[in-house]
């Protein structure tokens, strides 16, 4: 019988939401319209970035948007709209998008390798969590 790995199984619920929500932004966006005009229009400077565990990390182009998306009011509307959607409450937290848009940072590159398919595998099997990213060693010739 296959075997149960819950870390990797949070991992993958994890990043399954966040590809459900990357897929679906502009529904997303579009539902929160009726709700708020306003906020609709600064999701417009935001992308969905993260889950870590409960919450959506939402990545913003500024100060300004990250500061009225995390206003109690704006993020209670995102937040109705997200336990809409999918049917579980989660919390929003904006993070300010830096200028390059290379993943140089460590969480994005677990992010971008969690995606690959044989990295998710071995993720199951070994029952792992990825904590680094090294680059690949060139081979003499």
């Amino acid at each position: 019988p296959p075997v149960d790995y819950p870390a990797a199984r949070a991992a993958d619920a994890d990043l399954s939401l966040l590809e459900r929500l990357e897929a679906t932004w502009e529904d997303f966006k579009r539902d929160v319209r009726p709700r708020s005009p306003t906020v609709q229009a600064l999701l417009n400077s935001a992308r969905p970035y993260d889950v870590e565990g409960n919450t959506i990390v939402l990545l913003v182009t500024s100060t300004f948007h990250k500061e009225r998306l995390e206003d109690p009011k704006n993020r209670a509307i995102i937040e109705e709209v997200l336990r809409r959607r999918f049917g579980k409450a989660y919390a929003v937290r904006c993070t300010i998008e830096e200028k390059s848009t290379e993943p140089t940072d460590l969480r994005g590159k677990i992010r971008e390798a969690r995606k690959d398919e044989l990295v998710r595998a071995a993720l199951n099997i070994f029952d792992a969590h990825i904590v680094g990213i090294e680059p690949l060693e060139q081979e003499p010739e």
